[in-house]
């Protein structure tokens, strides 16, 4: 089974933890939006196509991981 593919803009960047605070493209609103850690590095305004992976490893840090194929 796959996971739904969904498009995330880029609107932010921690360069000390490479961490990037993304949001659901076309949303209307801004409820949907996440800290994560990414597979590949990303731009600021860059949209993206994946989906978003919880970090089993990470009790403390629950970030997740935004996988784009």
């Amino acid at each position: 089974m796959s996971k739904q593919q969904e498009n995330f803009l880029v609107v932010a960047k921690d360069d000390g933890d490479k961490s990037y605070f993304i949001i659901r493209a076309g949303e209307e609103t801004t409820d949907d939006f996440f800290w994560c850690k990414a597979n590949r590095p990303l731009k600021l305004r860059e949209v993206v196509t994946g989906y978003l992976h919880s970090d089993t490893y990470s009790h403390l840090n629950k970030m997740h991981q935004l996988i784009i194929q």
